[in-house]
This record gives C-alpha cells, structure tokens and sequence, in this order.
C-alpha cells in the first residue's frame, strides 16, 4: 500500500521533471532520475507524518516549496548549466503542486484510512449493563 504511493509520487515528479528540465534544460535521463528519487523520498516522508495532521491545502503549498527549494538545490548541484534553474524549478514545483493536491486525497482516502481501519475495531463501544451492581445484590450490606 505504502510502495504503491510511493510510486504513485515517483512517477509523477519524474514525469513533471522530465517535461520541463528534460525539454527545456536539456538535463540527462540520470540527472532527471537524481532529481525525482531524492524529491519523492523526502516529500514521501513528509506526507507520511506532517500530511495527516495538516490540512491538504497546506501540505500542498508545503509540497510546492519542498519541490521549488530541493528541485533548484539538486540541479544546481548535479548540473554545470548557465541556465535559470530557479525559473525552471519553479514551474516543475507549480505543476508538483498542482498533482499533489489530488495524491494527497488518495493518500487521505486509500492509504491513511486503511491504515487507520487496520488499527481499529471499527465504531465498537463498551456496554454496561447489570454485572455492575453484583456486589450489591450479594452483599446489600456493601455498596
């Protein structure tokens, strides 16, 4: 469940990566891989233990800086280019955002509830009945 989501994220970064420093950067199919492995594995761990506790909006705008600040920093490390990796970073982050909306509503729907449902014995409650008042029923005299 979780590997599925994890390439689910994967797939998507790689292919927004690919689309906008593939095409227009002209970046290697490795460098392009480099980007969006460690991208996907840091944003993956954050929606693991932030996503559930905040809300998906502002997962989402988390999710676009994460991916505007660590698309710009890895490029720039792994590439000798002149070009505007800023610029470039900036409109993968955007479109990133723009699909973590919608992942993050698959994690809530399929993953995370899942999850929580294998933890939980569904809507059980605790009843109470007569076994309470025994004690008194044998003993009146102790209550």
């Amino acid at each position: 469940m979780y590997l599925k989501a994890f390439l689910m994220k994967w797939v998507m970064i790689t292919l927004v990566i690919a689309l906008v420093f593939g095409l227009f950067a002209h970046f290697s199919f490795g460098k392009i891989l480099t980007i969006s492995t460690i991208l996907s594995l840091v944003a993956f761990v954050g929606d693991l233990f932030i996503m559930p506790k905040i809300r998906n909006i502002w997962a989402t705008v988390s999710d676009f800086a994460l991916a505007w600040i660590g698309i710009a920093v890895i490029a720039d490390l792994i590439s000798n280019s002149p070009i505007s990796i800023m610029a470039y970073s900036f409109w993968a982050a955007l479109i990133i955002a723009g699909g973590e909306y919608f992942y993050h509503r698959y994690l809530l729907n399929h993953v995370f509830k899942k999850h929580s449902d294998m933890h939980h014995f569904g809507n059980m409650q605790t009843e109470f009945g007569e076994e309470l008042e025994l004690k008194s029923r044998i003993n009146p005299d102790k209550k």
